[in-house]
């Protein structure tokens, strides 16, 4: 969709100007409160936030370099239902394609909901985080590392989370109102806005200039990441080829899974109310191991995990978007990244579906016709 282009001017740096266009959304009424990350004296690192106050604007952090909660997820919880003041949500690319799969199962109403989509260079693990942070302009300077490398994707840089070194969807898409553009332009913020929100004066009422035309550079550093992202994409799929040898290679790539449930918590498509692993079904009376022991030899503790997996893989494959939640939390350290990025695209090549893209694109299953199952 192509959106006229905005500028913000930006003496005092990215950061800083996004912290003034979120304090003017305030201001000028276009919302009550903005969700963002905030940086917080008692806290070692920073935490999603609903921020009125101007003045704690002003910690806010809207390019932290590391993801603390799925921010899509908590914002089905503001908006399950029409909020009664308008609210705005910072978000990353891969939460708002995360948001989008979830508006579209009715996890979530955004009519009073302003999606603000960031570029994202990608975010970094906790430890690399705090390594960052650790240096003379702290959390800052750690999210300046994340861009600097964008710059340079061939160059040594900054350790990113699994997800986000092959994600190859890293500025925003159509869900965003006001999408804002950082690779590729100097000295200043791109800002582009929804046909839902420009008709309102919010151009003027924001402060922001109008663009005579995209800096070229953008085009060439969002090309130079791609490529670098496809071809990371294609060395982890080489890697997985072997699930294609059957249960037992899936078996073992799932050997350290301790059933946890911390990857169910953390997906942002895993919204059932009640999980079926959280009822009486996969709770076994004792004598029920020893029967399966003598029959098998041996039980594997803790029971179920592959069925908890493929359950898994069946329920999200279609909508995930490879935000990388589930890998990021996973005490065992098990590369579930790849391994949905493996499965996924072959369970959405029979209905054309790329999840994320659009809300106007339906949820397959609700709409498929029984030739789109037919062996190709």
């Amino acid at each position: 969709m192509n959106r006229p282009l905005w500028l913000l001017q930006s003496k005092e740096g990215p950061e800083e100007a996004c912290r003034r266009l979120l304090g003017s959304l305030v201001e000028s009424g276009l919302a009550e409160a903005i969700m963002v990350q905030l940086r917080e004296p008692a806290a070692a690192e920073p935490t999603l936030a609903l921020v009125r106050d101007r003045a704690l604007l002003a910690e806010a952090l809207p390019l932290s370099p590391l993801m603390p909660v799925h921010a899509a997820r908590m914002v089905c919880r503001l908006a399950a239902k029409e909020p009664a003041e308008p609210i705005a949500a910072v978000l990353r690319p891969c939460e708002e394609r995360a948001l989008t799969e979830l508006v579209k199962a009715k996890q979530a109403s955004l009519e009073r909901v302003v999606t603000v989509v960031i570029d994202c260079p990608g975010a970094a693990e906790r430890a690399e985080v705090a390594r960052l942070r650790a240096g003379p302009d702290g959390l800052e300077g750690a999210a300046q590392a994340l861009f600097d490398a964008a710059y340079e994707p061939t160059a040594p840089g900054p350790s990113l989370r699994a997800a986000c070194a092959i994600c190859d969807r890293f500025v925003p898409g159509d869900l965003a109102d006001i999408q804002v553009e950082l690779l590729g332009h100097e000295g200043a913020v791109g800002v582009r806005l929804s046909s839902r929100i420009e008709g309102r004066g919010v151009a003027e009422r924001l402060g922001l200039a109008a663009a005579a035309r995209e800096p070229a550079a953008r085009q060439e550093v969002i090309g130079n990441l791609v490529r670098l992202r496809r071809r990371n994409l294609e060395r982890e799929l080489g890697a997985m080829a072997r699930l294609d040898g059957g249960v037992g290679a899936l078996l073992e790539e799932l050997a350290a899974c301790i059933r946890c449930g911390a990857c169910r918590q953390a997906c942002p498509q895993c919204f059932c109310r009640r999980c079926t692993f959280e009822t009486p079904t996969h709770e076994h009376e004792p004598d029920e191991y020893l029967r399966w022991t003598r029959r098998r030899g041996a039980t594997r503790l803790p029971e179920d995990v592959l069925l908890y997996h493929l359950t898994r893989l069946t329920h999200v494959a279609l909508s995930c978007v490879s935000c990388g939640a589930c890998e990021s939390v996973c005490p065992q350290g098990i590369k579930l990244t790849r391994l949905f990025a493996h499965v996924g695209p072959r369970a959405r090549r029979p209905f054309d579906y790329v999840p994320g893209r659009s809300v106007d694109d339906p949820l397959p299953l609700s709409v498929f016709e029984r030739e789109e199952l037919e062996p190709r």
